[in-house]
């Protein structure tokens, strides 16, 4: 995942609303562990709850025309990313190069409803990942290989929320 610049054009704008600066809010996404709710009104839009205190922030005022599919937006206590070209009211902070959502895949949506998701930040600071908890005994095989080493799987349990 790339954060800002053209990836994220609000990311500025974001950390400013926040009272930190990019660095951070990049930190405080890629620290907190995200669960996916609900799949949204897009063939495999995931709304991923549980963003940090610290980032929730209202709708964009505006909404755009055109999100780029891909594009990682936040708004209320939530993260979504985009899976196709749609508008969208959310404030945009990076882009995923991993394509959700592809209909020539036996099984074209990549995430579902109880699986959880980490945005984790690799070593250049430009970049990250977003690692799936899922068990490899029971994931289907081609979502590893459409992953192709960006997402790992450690459980398939639905979150325990007791």
């Amino acid at each position: 995942m790339l954060y800002g610049g053209e990836a994220g054009p609000d990311l500025e704008q974001v950390a400013g609303q926040c009272n930190m600066d990019e660095e951070q809010v990049i930190e405080l996404h890629c620290t907190t562990e995200l669960e996916i709710g609900i799949m949204g009104f897009l063939p495999g839009l995931a709304y991923m709850t549980g963003l940090h205190p610290s980032l929730h922030l209202p709708r964009r005022a505006e909404p755009r025309t055109h999100v780029r599919g891909g594009s990682v937006a936040i708004a209320m206590d939530q993260t979504v990313i985009y899976p196709l070209d749609s508008p969208g009211g959310w404030n945009l902070i990076g882009l995923m190069p991993i394509p959700l959502f592809d209909a020539r895949r036996a099984e074209p949506v990549l995430l579902t409803a109880g699986e959880r998701c980490v945005f984790i930040l690799s070593p250049n600071r430009n970049t990250a990942i977003c690692k799936r908890p899922v068990k490899m005994a029971s994931c289907r095989s081609h979502q590893k290989r459409a992953l192709d080493n960006a997402i790992t799987r450690t459980s398939c349990d639905p979150p325990d929320h007791s």
